[in-house]
């Protein structure tokens, strides 16, 4: 890590929220890095407060600001704190705009449906479930979502979403009801497991079709010895 952009992503990745990051200006620092960790090489963050070098890339916004005179003027000892405060707003601000450069047109919208799904736009149960999910999931379920509004509901994209929760599952189509889908997930019933089935069938099954779940233990299939195990079969 090296950048502010750098150290908002790896606090997402560690479970953390951008917004309690408290960023300070280091006093001690390298001029040649934007963070000023006691490793150089260190790749996770110990906790929320963050100390960096903010003139390494925005000396022409923080340098009389932090100047070392300004702070030690006995009429200015008052501002301490709102200088600090300050500083966190603004560098949390420029990490926004950071983490926004190269930001594609259809990225931009992924990252609104995913809002979007965590406000209740799309219902509380939806929230509830996305809620749930690794942040990487939800990323890639409203990719999933940007998919079926530009093209409309499928088979294919219903598939790929339960295939991108449910990395083991299989998905079969019944040879007496064309309309009826047989779901293999392959994974222990959880509650949240439950919720996040229930999110994908009620978001991307299209119209008109139904689908039976199958959580550890696969249904009969003859001719496949690999789902004719004794005792390791699922009747319907």
């Amino acid at each position: 890590m090296n950048f502010i952009w750098d150290i908002v992503l790896q606090a997402g990745e560690q479970g953390m929220d951008k917004a309690d990051l408290l960023f300070q200006q280091a006093e001690e620092f390298s001029p040649y890095c934007e963070q000023a960790f006691a490793c150089i090489n260190q790749d996770r963050l110990d906790g929320t407060a963050v100390e960096i070098n903010a003139l390494y890339r925005f000396s022409h916004i923080f340098q009389e600001l932090l100047h070392p005179e300004l702070l030690a003027r006995p009429e200015n000892r008052n501002l301490i704190q709102c200088v600090a405060s300050f500083f966190d707003v603004v560098v949390h601000l420029l990490s926004e705009i950071d983490l926004k450069h190269g930001l594609t047109k259809r990225e931009y919208f992924v990252r609104q449906l995913r809002a979007e799904l965590l406000n209740g736009i799309y219902g509380r149960k939806a929230a509830a479930a996305v809620a749930i999910m690794d942040r990487n999931l939800q990323f890639c379920l409203a990719n999933e979502l940007l998919t079926q509004i530009q093209i409309g509901t499928s088979l294919r994209v219903f598939r790929r979403a339960v295939r991108t929760a449910f990395t083991g599952s299989l998905i079969y189509q019944s040879n007496y009801n064309g309309k009826e889908l047989l779901l293999y997930l392959g994974e222990k019933e959880t509650k949240e497991k439950a919720q996040i089935i229930q999110f994908l069938l009620d978001l991307f099954l299209p119209l008109g079709f139904s689908a039976r779940l199958f959580w550890e233990v696969h249904f009969g299939i003859i001719g496949v010895d690999a789902v004719m195990q004794t005792d390791a079969i699922a009747l319907f």
